[in-house]
């Protein structure tokens, strides 16, 4: 009596799934070199996600408003951001004109944690009040000085960007 089997066979179905199987192995192993070459930035959201957990949890307890589905949304938050940047890492990788890709979208995340993570920690008292304003104000001021510099024109509120581009003789000569 002969045994059928899906995978001793090569009949449609033993096919099929060996396909599958390889296609799956083929995937996984480039999830596995793309990640292992960023490991860094997959440990940093990882930091930066369990900082803002464990703060947000610690205020949560404090002022008795804890709920165990809104503390599990740290592993929706983690995998998110873990696919966010897969993905960008992907695109990166296989064009190379989006070198700046992963951190235009990383850097904001990693940002945005970190500010909530110190917000949760001054409410709680690990850090001072007064600390916490002055690190917000510092952030404020390198944005504004990056929205004044944006284009290359490095121009302050006060002056004003000509209206024609300058000659290069003229920079030679002024």
């Amino acid at each position: 009596m002969k045994r059928y089997t899906y995978l001793g066979d090569n009949n449609y179905y033993g096919i099929v799934i060996k396909v599958l199987v390889g296609f799956i192995s083929a995937m996984l192993g480039y999830m596995e070199v793309i990640i292992f070459e960023n490991i860094d930035m997959f440990r940093a959201i990882s930091f930066v996600v369990f900082i803002d957990f464990v703060f947000g949890v610690i205020k949560a307890i404090k002022f008795g408003r804890f709920r165990v589905n809104r503390a599990m949304k740290v592993v929706y938050y983690l995998v998110s951001y873990w696919m966010i940047l897969f993905v960008v890492l992907s695109i990166e990788k296989s064009h190379s004109s989006a070198f700046w890709l992963s951190e235009a979208v990383f850097l904001p995340i990693i940002i945005f944690q970190l500010i909530s993570a110190l917000k949760n920690a001054s409410l709680i008292g690990a850090i001072p009040q007064g600390l916490l304003l002055k690190i917000l104000e510092s952030i404020d001021k390198h944005k504004e000085n990056i929205m004044n510099n944006v284009g290359g024109n490095n121009v302050t509120p006060d002056e004003t960007v000509p209206d024609k581009p300058i000659k290069n003789e003229e920079i030679i000569e002024g």
